[in-house]
């Protein structure tokens, strides 16, 4: 009786100790063109700041949108499996939103604009994207076969560039747990 007590009272304390965090969203990533999968969970949080969080249509993705009068401005983030035999450069120009955009209108800008730590993921690479519909600035990584694509959008470019730390916080407090299946 009395260990249960014990636990009870450490799992009150580890609670309240979170109290102030957001909670954590888990994403499972979409199967990978060639069926490959992994029991694989990414697990993120909202920015300071930001809101929303959750998608049940397609638990793969999950978006935010800043908090503020009359702002469009959201930040979503998509895990997903290249697959083991994806032949995957790491370029800007194979990534999703890439695709997604190019094939929604033209593209008139992509280029990188800076480096920063993402702690446990290394140092990646923050990325700018205009179209004629949208613009973004966008970061994306691979663990194994799991790719991780965060990006923020907004009609606005230069809105945006005062959100790129949102994206940098977001990417640094993902985490990603990988249990490999038996079956490939």
């Amino acid at each position: 009786m009395r260990t249960a007590r014990l636990l009870i009272f450490s799992a009150i304390l580890s609670l309240a100790a979170r109290a102030g965090d957001a909670p954590a969203i888990r994403l499972r990533p979409l199967r990978g063109l060639d069926g490959s999968s992994e029991q694989t969970a990414v697990w993120v949080s909202a920015p300071t700041g930001w809101q929303g969080g959750t998608s049940v249509e397609e638990p793969y993705n999950t978006g935010f949108h800043a908090r503020g009068p009359k702002q469009y401005i959201f930040l979503d983030v998509t895990a997903y499996h290249r697959g083991h035999t994806d032949l995957w450069d790491g370029s800007a120009r194979q990534s999703y939103l890439f695709l997604k955009v190019i094939h929604d209108g033209e593209i008139t800008e992509c280029k990188p604009v800076e480096v920063f730590d993402a702690g446990e993921h290394g140092k990646l690479q923050v990325w700018r994207l205009r179209s004629l519909a949208d613009d973004y600035y966008f970061v994306f990584f691979r663990k194994q076969d799991t790719v991780i694509e965060a990006y923020l959008r907004s009609h606005d470019a230069d809105a945006l560039q005062a959100h790129v730390s949102a994206l940098k916080e977001l990417l640094r407090s993902t985490r990603i747990e990988m249990h490999r299946s038996n079956t490939r």
